[in-house]
């Protein structure tokens, strides 16, 4: 999985659609996971911090 802002930088350079990884959700039973995928999440990609 991704676990920093460089490799999801990298990544979308390269055309991947798709990522998943810590960087985005750590891991998490069933039943919060179906709440996480519920819920509407926006996050801020702040290229300092990783």
């Amino acid at each position: 999985g991704v676990e920093t802002l460089g490799h999801v930088k990298m990544l979308e350079e390269l055309g991947c659609p798709t990522l998943q990884g810590f960087v985005f959700a750590k891991a998490m039973p069933e039943d919060e996971l179906m709440q996480w995928l519920v819920k509407p999440v926006r996050i801020e990609l702040d290229e300092s911090a990783g």
